[in-house]
């Protein structure tokens, strides 16, 4: 649709709004529409999308036309080095045919069929946070389990061999 999508830390859509000129901004609990103001206001951009989608046929056939997206997240009571998940993501991954990584705020991995897992560590608990995202639940599962696995293996501590 010609538009540009760029990628920043959560808590920093303010700096890249101003650096990129951008006609909006989001993160998981929030969206700025800089033509309002520099602030968050959910009611009024849930609004404002409404409208467009409204007034444009070609995002209501978009919208209209595409699969529905299942997602999940799961928070572990862990913390693992984001560096170290993805020294073994591949070998957890193979068979989903991973074809793009974004290291953006921790480690999103995307598949050849658009699912994604994502792994972050959470900024105020010792935490690791799992999200994912599929078009049927058994991919879902699937990537959620391995996942898990990937995180819990790397957070059991390292066993004496004495």
């Amino acid at each position: 649709m010609g538009l540009r999508v760029v990628r920043a830390r959560i808590g920093k859509t303010f700096a890249e709004i101003d650096r990129e000129g951008a006609v909006l901004a989001t993160e998981p609990s929030k969206i700025v529409d800089p033509s309002w103001g520099m602030w968050e206001d959910g009611i009024y951009c849930a609004a404002l999308i409404a409208d467009v989608i409204a007034k444009r046929s070609d995002l209501r056939a978009m919208i209209g036309g595409e699969l529905e997206w299942l997602y999940k997240q799961v928070n572990l009571p862990v913390s693992v080095d984001i560096g170290r998940i993805g020294e073994q993501v591949d070998e957890y991954f193979s068979k989903y045919r991973i074809v793009e990584r974004r290291t953006v705020d921790g480690l999103r991995v995307v598949f050849k069929d658009r699912s994604w897992v994502m792994f972050r560590p959470s900024g105020t608990e010792p935490k690791t946070r799992i999200y994912c995202e599929a078009r049927d639940e058994l991919r879902l599962s699937e990537l959620v389990e391995a996942a898990r696995n990937l995180v819990e293996r790397l957070a059991r501590p390292a066993i004496s061999m004495r």
